[in-house]
């Protein structure tokens, strides 16, 4: 073999080298944007699941307060609007619950996917 085609196989071999290294420096750029992206969904929905249950917190609150306040109808009337209010907040908390195990068990996987794909690397 030449000394001109043993450059050509290194160039080539550098060339290759070189665009897997871009392409692992932009899969990992867009990793980190997506788990930055995921983290702060997580913690939305998070914030979102307390702000519900502090709304709950208050309205059985306010319910149990008032109930001593109120006549019989009125205090039947009362239960049943908090009582509607709980069940949409609970399945409210349930659909937030959902989406967080969902995108939990995304990010496992992600993972999982990750560091398969960095032990088939080395």
């Amino acid at each position: 073999m030449k000394y001109s085609d043993h450059a050509n196989l290194i160039e080539t071999a550098l060339e290759a080298l070189k665009s897997q290294q871009l392409r692992l420096k932009v899969q990992r750029r867009r990793m980190v944007r997506w788990r930055h992206r995921r983290k702060e969904t997580l913690a939305t929905i998070r914030d979102e699941i307390q702000r519900l249950e502090n709304v709950l917190e208050q309205l059985l609150y306010k319910a149990q307060t008032t109930l001593h306040q109120l006549s019989p109808e009125s205090t039947s009337v009362a239960l049943y609007r908090v009582t509607i209010e709980r069940a949409a907040l609970h399945r409210e908390i349930l659909q937030l619950q959902d989406a967080i195990t969902r995108h939990l068990e995304i990010e496992t996987k992600l993972k999982r996917e990750t560091d398969q794909f960095r032990r088939e690397l080395h």
